[in-house]
């Protein structure tokens, strides 16, 4: 039986949905997975054999294959395990839907990686794979629970967040149960709410405000004028003079980030996965120090 359902990935910042193709025919036992996947995704053949099997379910003594398309883009990641899955589920009837059921999952999105017991786990990058899915009008995504706090400030999509693929099975059937879109606000809400939090943040991480440095006044004349006509600035001096210091600094003279910027900058910490347990967009300025913390010897 053929079955298509739809994800995403990540290439770079940027999010492309994918569709997942699963098809289950006789003939000797054999799972294979096309469409140009990277290592990562080739691994989720064994995590998701043994999440169907640890959630109640057999997995098919069949041929199995697994289209990833388009199939030039090469897919990286572990974004489609609950996807394939659920679809090697489906194609092999072990779960029935009606017609308007099946038809539904045409306007979701599934993404998240699942562990050997059929759990979901936390994946990087999401925040900017909502946003996508919302640009493309997808009007459900299916993500991991550990990833609900990042999806926050995103309106205009139904986010449901699970912990396990029997989660998932009785989403799709419409059981009975406690499944409720993530409590979201907008973008632009919390990019007005964030400012007094984030210079709050700033003073409790005992960062350094720009105000609060004493002498260097020449310097930080400079630093004025690049911030205001929005120019480069090279340092030079020995170590110990206060480089780090008042580049870290920086930031506190520049004009907030715009909505734009903010999103951005999100993104770039979702992917790398600064966003662990953090609601909503960040609106600091970010700064990279390339002084190598060396480990603490006892």
């Amino acid at each position: 039986m053929y079955i298509k359902l739809y994800g995403a990935h990540l290439l770079g910042l940027d999010s492309h949905m994918i569709e997942i193709e699963a098809d289950i025919s006789n003939g000797l036992p054999h799972f294979d997975i096309v469409g140009l996947p990277g290592t990562a995704l080739k691994e989720s053949k064994e995590r998701v054999r043994s999440a169907i099997k640890n959630s109640g379910f057999q997995f098919p003594m069949k041929r199995i294959t697994i289209n990833l398309a388009p199939a030039h883009i090469r897919k990286e990641g572990s974004y489609f395990d609950t996807a394939i899955a659920l679809a090697i589920l489906l194609a092999d009837e072990q779960i029935v839907l009606s017609t308007e059921q099946y038809n539904k999952l045409g306007n979701q999105l599934f993404v998240g990686e699942l562990a050997l017991d059929g759990s979901t786990r936390r994946n990087d990058g999401i925040f900017p794979l909502v946003l996508a899915a919302k640009e493309k009008r997808y009007k459900k995504m299916i993500i991991p629970k550990e990833n609900q706090e990042e999806t926050a400030s995103i309106t205009g999509i139904d986010i449901i967040p699970i912990q396990h693929l029997r989660e998932l099975i009785d989403l799709i059937k419409e059981t009975p149960s406690d499944f409720t879109p993530i409590k979201t606000t907008s973008i632009e809400t919390n990019v007005k709410n964030t400012k007094q939090l984030d210079h709050e943040k700033r003073r409790r991480e005992e960062r350094t405000l720009f105000e609060d440095i004493k002498g260097q006044e020449q310097v930080k004349r400079a630093f004025e004028v690049a911030a205001i006509g929005n120019h480069h600035l090279l340092m030079i001096g020995p170590p110990g003079s206060g480089k780090t210091m008042l580049a870290s600094s920086f930031g506190t003279l520049l004009p907030e980030l715009s909505e734009k910027q903010s999103i951005e900058v999100t993104k770039i910490y979702s992917v790398n996965g600064g966003l662990q347990g953090e609601v909503g967009l960040r609106k600091e300025r970010p700064f990279r120090s390339p002084i190598i913390q060396q480990p603490q010897r006892g």
